[in-house]
């Protein structure tokens, strides 16, 4: 993977939040969404 080119993936949670980190979406035409991310 280059540099500076998104895997498409949104994420929320974390330490901050006290939470676990979850992926809520995948972006269209990104490399999440091409390895069969849904």
């Amino acid at each position: 993977m280059e540099r500076g080119i998104s895997l498409g993936l949104m994420i929320r949670g974390g330490l901050e939040y006290g939470l676990g980190i979850y992926v809520t979406g995948i972006d269209s035409n990104t490399l999440a969404e091409k390895a069969g991310l849904k």
